[in-house]
């Protein structure tokens, strides 16, 4: 069945573009830029979409000679709860984590999307530590250090879409739905 996403609700989103590789064929990130915090779908994704593809910090910006090996991926963030167990409280592949923290006067936050522990074949220490590196923090981790980190759990539903089958689809529609029945 196809899902319409109305553009009146408001979602925290955040939209990852891949690029197809040379080698194997395989997609690697990017691009990714979101917000947490709940918007307008509409303005959600034309703003990120454009942020994730031009102003992601790690990557030059997408030009038009890569368009036909990307794709686009739309993570509509939901079910933000505080883990009350610690920092280990969630599921790899289920949750997406948020990590904050004060540390040396200053305060520390960092986020990873529920596939990213998954798609970097990470353990759950490992995850955390990766994503406390992520915060900017490059001090010690300690067991105590781990305990005083707070965590907050999401759910993320993900649509995605081919530049290819954008292309084709959009010649004949002009709302075009991906393979997982979201509209664009």
């Amino acid at each position: 069945p196809s899902v319409e996403i109305p553009d009146t609700d408001s979602c925290a989103v955040f939209v990852t573009w891949k690029k197809r590789g040379k080698v194997g064929r395989k997609y690697v990130l990017r691009g990714c830029i979101g917000n947490l915090s709940p918007m307008s779908l509409h303005h959600a994704l034309r703003t990120y979409a454009i942020a994730a593809a031009c102003k992601d910090k790690r990557f030059p910006p997408i030009v038009i000679s890569e368009m036909s090996d990307l794709q686009v991926c739309v993570s509509l963030l939901t079910n933000f709860e505080t883990a009350s167990l610690g920092v280990y409280d969630w599921y790899r592949g289920q949750h997406g984590i948020i990590i904050n923290f004060q540390a040396d006067g200053k305060a520390f936050s960092a986020t990873y999307l529920p596939e990213i522990c998954i798609d970097q074949e990470w353990s759950k220490d490992d995850c955390i530590r990766s994503l406390i590196r992520k915060a900017g923090y490059s001090g010690k981790i300690s067991d105590d250090f781990l305990e005083g980190i707070q965590l907050t759990r999401y759910q993320s539903t993900k649509h995605s879409i081919f530049y290819s089958e954008y292309a084709e689809r959009s010649l004949f529609n002009s709302h075009v739905q991906s393979r997982d029945g979201a509209y664009f």
